[in-house]
């Protein structure tokens, strides 16, 4: 056999190996497109959790900064808000996610961020006056953390001493 023949029976048997060889058949693609869904499967819930935990941290650093204002306000003015608008926040409660309020007196303000949506967590902010081991008037300040779907609602008690304890209020 000569040298030529040898090379158009390879060429020959490349082109028929190319047109055998060509797509994935079925069971391939099958394969594929589960091993696709399980990912999926597997990082939907972790892509949506996280997005509720985002919302609720963005609630959660709002009410830390209401408190913060509540501090400044009554440093200025010798009083506690009753407006959002009045601290700066009032564009808080455009975005739908949370309803924010604040309630209070001359003693004590809270802060709240009801959640729009079962699934998130609702906040409160205190800020109070207290006392300190001298006798000295300080302001004080909480954060708490409800459960899913639900807001805390944190209460004041005085004890015999002057100072004043929170009640209902579940660490963050």
């Amino acid at each position: 056999m000569s040298f030529s023949c040898a090379l158009i029976k390879l060429n020959l048997n490349r082109s028929k190996l190319k047109s055998q060889q060509q797509g994935f058949t079925l069971i391939e693609l099958l394969v594929v497109i589960i091993i696709v869904g399980i990912l999926a499967a597997i990082a939907l819930p972790a892509f949506l959790n996280q997005a509720a935990r985002a919302k609720q941290t963005k609630a959660l650093n709002a009410v830390g900064a209401m408190n913060r204002a509540q501090h400044s306000f009554f440093y200025e003015k010798a009083k506690f808000s009753n407006s959002i608008a009045e601290l700066g926040f009032a564009h808080l409660n455009e975005e739908g996610e949370y309803e924010f309020e604040v309630t209070g007196d001359t003693r004590d303000t809270k802060i709240v961020a009801r959640p729009q949506d079962s699934s998130l967590r609702g906040y409160a902010g205190l800020v109070y006056l207290n006392r300190d081991s001298q006798g000295n008037a300080i302001l004080s300040s909480l954060l708490c953390e409800g459960n899913p779907g639900s807001t805390p609602n944190p209460n004041l008690v005085p004890d015999p001493n002057g100072q004043v304890q929170a009640q209902d209020c579940p660490a963050i």
